[in-house]
């Protein structure tokens, strides 16, 4: 069994690559760098981990190092850049992936990482768009079965509150709005998991060809929670605030965060479209099928302290 991951680099890619080399089934696996000296020593020290040079902008680079996959886990990485089109930008990449499977023509199942909402084409805001678009593109691949996993809010995004958690006075800032409010998130360990069984699992017994699944950590968490974890993780019973950004502040707090108004705008909608009152709180169309990973936030944060 040969499991192709692209791009290598991603923080999911990552984990799904650590998920496969731990599996007891023991497949081959080529991660597709566009720097593949650039691959962690974690990985290229295994002998059944091969870095292959390919680029998401370049299908036929993909062809080269997709050549012999039984399966195929793909991430369509998020852009800031705001001089790019980052829809065109997402579109382009699903496409190149799309082709280069075509071509081979032996590819049986093709995995994506994509997002809680993916479903709408309406509502969702710049960023999370580029995963609807992706969607649409992939469906239809030629392959034996395709996977959707539609991913929850990552618990690793709380990363850049640790610096003022460690600060005196100890706080953070949610954007995560009302504060007692539970959203589902997942670790990226559990994204790795999913996409590794997804990818080392029987196509031939799948019902459908396509296959949809949204997956969440153990249990949703609301801001008080992330609160309560980080003062588990702090110990000593310090005390944490919290420090709410309405829904009226984002684009205002993220200006100040990412320094630039298109980029802020970005990051508003997306959590507008995460919270109450969004598209995705709504969910008039729900995904049917989900998947609950064992991987809780307390144990997330103790491991990027």
């Amino acid at each position: 069994m040969q499991v192709t991951v692209l791009p290598a680099s991603a923080r999911t890619s990552q984990a799904t690559i650590r998920a496969l080399l731990a599996h007891p089934s023991a497949p081959s696996v080529k991660g597709i760098y566009r720097d593949p000296s650039k691959a962690p020593e974690e990985f290229t020290s295994s002998p059944r981990f091969e870095a292959l040079k390919g680029d998401m902008q370049d299908s036929a680079s993909l062809e080269l190092g997709l050549e012999g996959s039984d399966a195929v886990v793909v991430t369509i990485p998020p852009v800031r850049d705001p001089t790019i089109d980052i829809i065109a930008n997402a579109v382009r990449m699903a496409e190149n992936v799309k082709t280069a499977v075509n071509k081979i023509g032996a590819v049986k199942k093709l995995i994506m990482v994509s997002t809680k909402g993916a479903q709408y084409d309406h509502g969702l805001g710049e960023v999370l768009s580029t995963l609807h678009k992706a969607e649409k593109i992939v469906v239809d691949t030629k392959c034996e079965s395709i996977t959707f996993l539609r991913c929850a809010y990552f618990m690793e995004n709380w990363a850049s509150s640790i610096p003022m958690v460690k600060g005196d006075p100890s706080f953070f800032f949610s954007t995560i709005t009302p504060l007692d409010w539970a959203m589902p998130m997942v670790a990226i360990k559990d994204i790795g998991a999913a996409c590794a069984d997804a990818a080392l699992s029987d196509s031939s017994a799948a019902s459908n060809k396509v296959n949809t699944v949204e997956l969440q950590g153990p249990k949703p968490y609301s801001a008080l929670d992330v609160k309560k974890a980080f003062e588990e993780v702090i110990g000593g019973g310090k005390e944490v605030q919290v420090r709410p950004i309405e829904r009226e502040a984002l684009v205002g707090f993220f200006c100040q965060v990412f320094r630039h108004p298109t980029v802020a705008k970005w990051f508003g909608e997306m959590i507008m479209a995460a919270t109450p009152g969004g598209i995705m709180v709504e969910d008039p169309e729900p995904t049917e099928d989900y998947l609950y990973g064992k991987t809780g936030l307390v144990d997330v944060l103790r491991g990027m302290w």
